[in-house]
């Protein structure tokens, strides 16, 4: 068992697009142990099987699905909700259920069976007013906003969608990085590679792309063996996207942050709804599009890196090198002077 720290991200729906946090809501549901997720997400997760089961089947069904889950946390919900209405038919709900007799999970007077099918009906046109789940979203970051954003979630440490490794960067070059780099897409010889530098201000990303899909199941295994690959993780970690039609299957790799020289090979999926790109394909990239995981321009010298992949891409026939794109160092500098100078001649 391994303990890895999480982000509770500012909208919690893409929580469920985390393996570790979807396996670990899981595991403490099989162990009765959900009161462990911290309060924020216990009461959105809660909320969330609420609503999923009333519009299935209304509170009976959820009464019957959650009543050894999350039923017993409902109570907990109320105090954190600040919406009346809806605080209003979960107390009446719970009032209805704490009087009644139940037997196998479901309500056995028909009289108070009636007056939870009149529940269904507020529950669902009060959805249809407001729109309960911007409401659950809404109690989630209220709750979130006056605890930490970090909770600690339980993994095995190997597993089919994470494992864990040691390397020490200690003597790498840059050279040697992109080496290891442009090995890995060559070992994957049935693939054509184009390799382009995106460029931001003073970061950029190296992104490889093919018009195939990889074998996510062979990368984790030959990533975690196959040392030579190692040095590319000189550039803070190593991301590749699997496209599909409706999804993306995501690869990071990078430091693990619990031992000096750790590393971690993690799978996981994103919803692809709102991709600009359909077509399959796999793009791998050293730096990512979080900021502070971006290559810094004048640390890896940007002009010299360039120079390198051209020539050594050439080594190869199922990589090309094409034409950087983005915003460049001079046209940042241009744009800064024309920004000066309209400064300076409005002030004349």
């Amino acid at each position: 068992m391994k303990i890895i720290s999480v982000k509770l991200n500012y909208n919690p729906t893409e929580l469920y697009y985390n393996d570790n946090v979807l396996d670990y809501i899981y595991k403490l549901e099989n162990e009765n142990r959900l009161g462990d997720l911290p309060d924020s997400l216990l009461v959105f997760h809660t909320l969330s099987c609420l609503y999923d089961e009333i519009m299935n089947g209304g509170f009976a069904q959820y009464l019957y699905n959650q009543y050894d889950c999350t039923f017993k946390y409902l109570d907990f919900c109320v105090q954190k909700i600040s919406h009346q209405a809806l605080k209003d038919i979960i107390c009446e709900y719970l009032d209805v259920c704490k009087r009644a007799t139940i037997v196998d999970k479901a309500i056995a007077s028909d009289s108070d069976v009636q007056k939870i099918e009149r529940l269904d009906d507020k529950f669902v046109t009060l959805d249809e007013k407001e729109d309960l789940k911007k409401v659950f979203r809404k109690t989630y970051r209220e709750i979130l906003s006056q605890s930490s954003p970090f909770f600690n979630v339980e993994i095995d440490e190997d597993s089919d969608r994470q494992k864990f490794f040691l390397w020490d960067k200690k003597g790498v070059t840059i050279e040697n990085a992109l080496d290891s780099f442009l090995r890995f897409l060559a070992s994957h010889e049935q693939m054509k590679w184009v390799i382009t530098v995106k460029e931001f201000f003073s970061t950029f990303t190296i992104h490889a792309k093919s018009k195939e899909n990889i074998d996510s199941n062979q990368v984790m295994k030959t990533w975690v063996n196959a040392t030579d690959f190692h040095n590319a993780l000189l550039f803070k970690c190593v991301i590749i996207r699997n496209l599909f039609d409706d999804f993306n299957e995501v690869l990071d790799i990078n430091k693990s942050g619990y031992e000096k020289n750790e590393f971690v090979i993690q799978k996981w999926r994103n919803n692809g709804k709102y991709l600009l790109e359909k077509e399959y394909s796999t793009t791998v990239m050293l730096g990512a599009s979080d900021p502070s995981l971006q290559l810094d321009v004048k640390k890896f010298k940007f002009k010299e890196v360039i120079a390198y992949l051209q020539s050594s891409c050439k080594n190869y026939d199922n990589i090309s090198f094409s034409q950087s794109n983005g915003v460049s160092m001079d046209l940042y500098s241009d744009l800064i002077n024309a920004i000066e100078n309209a400064i300076n001649d409005k002030n004349d």
